[in-house]
């Protein structure tokens, strides 16, 4: 059986860059201004440009809810591993 080698510092690294990409994401909206009475299709769009916010907030927050709890899990394994190993030694 091949031993699962975890290096704790390359994990942290790329969850740390994982979690400051996830927040660049830009979830604010713009509002647009139009100087003409507004038609049902400029409605619409409005209404999909809200919706794709709503949304990309929604995958950020879960993304970073992902990542975290990945991390912890993560960070278990080691603590398990390391017990384990402590054990085995004595």
């Amino acid at each position: 059986m091949s031993e699962i080698k975890v290096v704790e510092s390359e994990i942290k690294s790329a969850f740390q860059s994982l979690t400051a990409k996830t927040n660049e994401l830009d979830t604010a909206s713009s509002t647009a201004q139009f100087t003409e009475c507004k038609l049902d299709f400029i409605q619409k769009i409005e209404e999909i440009e809200k919706q794709y916010y709503a949304t990309t907030k929604s995958y950020k927050t879960s993304l970073l809810k992902s990542g975290n709890d990945a991390l912890s899990n993560i960070e278990s394994f080691i603590k398990t591993e390391q017990d384990l190993a402590r054990t085995m030694s004595k």
